[in-house]
């Protein structure tokens, strides 16, 4: 299974569009400093009383096409950032969904649909944010900040060196802060999880709540979640304003001590008032770059702990993405089953199935049932052996082949929102509405459909509100049948369905012109398999216990 990580926030292909912001940030640290000559020499002959009216416009337009030039490289500077912050979570989203999507099959630790949610949604934000807002303003405003030292320099050395120290002062001043305000990120982001999990479940089981006297219940869990998560932006708030009010400070502390030493300098006769004022004028705008670096410290501290999460999910890798190249050749539907154990110390299965065979696999709850018709489909990992279809190993097909050559039915597999035609098309959007309703008809779905007055386009809610379990079932049923797939995989389909759906069912088994391999509970559905391979110890088909594996087989 490769190990995938987060992607490169700045990868080669995106490196001339960071250092256009690079150059961007030059460029308005070197407007900066022009603005700084410009306006001191303005001064002086102001000062001086010998400004002639040709100079001072002269001056005046210089400084307004300088400004003019500072802001639309901030602007484009701006535009550029979003776009490397946009396009790294870009990446990252899709490396998510990639991990997740391969980890739903097997993973027993799969988190829930509200933390899920909060990756995609506040730990993708944090990673943009960082992007487009604080790595790159860290550039722009160190760049900013460096021009305002160099113009500083040139106007009074010793105010120079008063600021310098100053801003390394202000820093360490930040980064103290910051450790406070990254546990408070901490917090925020387990609560938040916590609450969308919460959220999640109540929205997926709402119409069970009244049934079972869960609704107060619930709504108290939801109001003490939600009274956690206040309180932790409470606190995050509150080093928050901490973080931006140290700058602020920080910013009237070095504007005050330019003033007061240079009003002393000014006294003594070691500074002209015009470099004075020239140099209070460039220490003021440090204002804007300064409260850029304290919001570049939430950025951090908060995509750190993203990227901290992140990682974590992406580490366990999406598995048998990587393998998912090769084609399915012809075939009738031949399976085999090479040592295949799904867990170490499960039971070991050496199988051959032939075309349009049935499979029965039986066994208590746990056993393992549902794990192996995934690891059949080649959707979930092995503790040891291999799977082939038509001497083709499934973990190894690609997408459009495995949903081609295979249909899957499961009652833990849900239905989508959207239409029953969406729902049946799913694995194959492409079908025509020929082999849409034959799928239909072949499930037993022609009452309902001939009941509702939309038919095939009648609109289902989430898992399948709007229709009963046993009419859900059949929609399900289907879905995997559509294209009459050279394989059908059945997981306990026969949860729900009424007498028709049963019957339609048993129908199936006796008439699919394809491979059957379905998982039951049911004794008679079970004895008109041509095979039964019980998971429960003992083979129905052998006098034999199946063998238990140990080790990892060593062909994976």
């Amino acid at each position: 299974m490769r190990e995938t990580v987060l992607p490169t926030a700045i990868p080669a292909a995106r490196s001339p569009l960071l250092l256009g912001v690079v150059g961007l940030g030059i460029l308005q640290a070197l407007t900066l400093i022009g603005l700084a000559l410009v306006m001191q020499d303005l001064l002086a002959t102001l000062v001086a009383g010998e400004l002639e009216a040709a100079d001072r416009n002269r001056d005046v337009v210089i400084l307004s096409l300088l400004a003019l030039l500072g802001g639309l490289c901030r602007w484009l500077e701006r535009a550029g950032a979003e776009r490397l912050g946009n396009a790294h979570v870009h990446d990252v989203r899709l490396a998510l969904f990639d991990a997740l999507a391969g980890r739903q099959t097997h993973d027993r630790r799969m988190p829930g649909h509200g933390v899920n949610m909060v990756r995609f949604s506040n730990d993708l934000t944090a990673l943009r944010q960082w992007v487009a807002l604080g790595l790159t303003r860290t550039i722009s405003a160190s760049l900013f900040l460096a021009g305002v030292l160099l113009a500083t320099a040139l106007l009074a050395k010793e105010l120079a060196l008063l600021l310098f120290g100053a801003l390394l002062i202000a820093a360490l001043g930040l980064l103290l802060l910051g450790r406070g305000f990254e546990g408070s990120v901490r917090r925020t982001r387990q609560r938040r999880g916590g609450l969308a999990n919460a959220v999640s479940d109540v929205l997926l089981n709402v119409r069970h709540l009244a049934s079972f006297g869960r609704t107060r219940r619930e709504r108290n869990r939801l109001g003490r979640l939600s009274g956690e998560l206040s309180s932790a932006l409470q606190t995050r708030a509150f080093w928050m304003g901490a973080l931006r009010g140290f700058t602020d400070f920080s910013h009237r502390m070095i504007l005050l001590l330019v003033l007061v030493y240079g009003a002393y300098a000014v006294t003594s006769g070691s500074l002209d008032i015009a470099a004075l004022l020239a140099a209070t004028g460039v220490v003021s705008l440090a204002a804007a770059p300064l409260r850029d670096l304290s919001r570049v410290f939430e950025y951090w501290k908060s995509a750190g702990v993203a990227r901290e999460k992140l990682t974590r999910v992406l580490s366990r890798g999406s598995g048998e993405a990587d393998l998912g190249i090769v084609r399915l050749g012809r075939g009738r539907g031949r399976l085999r089953l090479y040592g295949v154990a799904t867990e170490v110390g499960s039971a070991v299965l050496d199988r051959r199935v032939k075309p349009r065979e049935r499979i029965a696999i039986t066994g208590s709850n746990g056993s393992g049932k549902t794990t192996l018709i995934n690891a059949v489909a080649g959707l979930s990992g092995l503790a040891a052996g291999q799977v082939t279809l038509d001497g083709t190993r499934t973990d190894q097909l690609s997408d459009r082949h495995r949903r081609r050559a295979i249909g899957i039915a499961s009652h833990r597999v849900p239905l989508m929102a959207g239409s029953i035609s969406k729902n049946i098309r799913y694995r194959s959007p492409g079908a025509n509405d020929e082999a849409v309703a034959a799928a239909a008809d072949a499930a037993g779905l022609d009452s309902l459909l001939k009941r509702l007055p939309d038919g095939l386009k009648t609109r289902l809610g989430t898992d399948g509100a709007g229709v009963s379990a046993g009419e859900a079932a059949r929609i399900k049923l289907a879905r995997a049948l559509l294209g009459e797939p050279r394989l059908l995989l059945l997981d306990e389909i026969e949860q729900g369905l009424d007498a028709g759906g049963y019957d339609t069912l048993k129908g199936l088994l006796a008439n699919y012109p394809g491979t059957i391999v379905f998982a039951t509970h049911d004794k008679s559905l079970a004895e008109t398999a041509d095979q039964v391979w019980s998971l429960d110890g003992q083979d129905a088909n052998s006098k034999n216990n199946l063998n238990k594996v140990s080790h990892l087989d060593e062909r994976r």
